[in-house]
């Protein structure tokens, strides 16, 4: 539900898809496993940092055999300087490189590890497992 994601001062960037037929432009996080939203939330207090979703389980708008679908725990977010600072810190190296994957570990069991892909300037590709 949208509670469960609009966690501190995060959120969804972009409206809720409404339908199918809507091709850009929207965010779905309704159909998440519950292991992802508890992933996103210990990132999003161990960053102390405001988490926005910018993709998930809509996967008519991402390509073909994309890994964004119904209860996949994967999302897109916003690049956001202390999360870039956080996933750093974490890994223990002074800076991110696009195009590199990062996994760090929030907690152990479901949801306690996070891989983030620094995708391009704009957004992370995240799955938690």
């Amino acid at each position: 539900t949208n509670t469960n994601i609009e966690i501190n001062n995060g959120g969804i960037g972009k409206g809720w898809c409404t339908s199918l037929s809507q091709k850009s432009g929207c965010t779905n996080v309704g159909l998440l496993p519950s292991s992802a939203i508890t992933g996103i939330d210990k990132v999003q207090r161990g960053c102390n940092c405001g988490i926005v979703i910018t993709g998930g389980t809509e996967w008519w708008i991402h390509s073909e055999g994309t890994s964004h679908n119904i209860g996949s725990p994967v999302v897109d977010l916003r690049n956001d300087p202390a999360l870039r600072k956080y996933i750093a810190d974490k890994v223990g190296i002074p800076s991110l490189e696009l195009g590199k994957t990062y996994t760090v570990n929030v907690s152990p069991g479901p949801g306690g590890s996070v891989r983030f892909f620094y995708e391009d300037p704009a957004h992370f590709h995240v799955t938690i497992f």
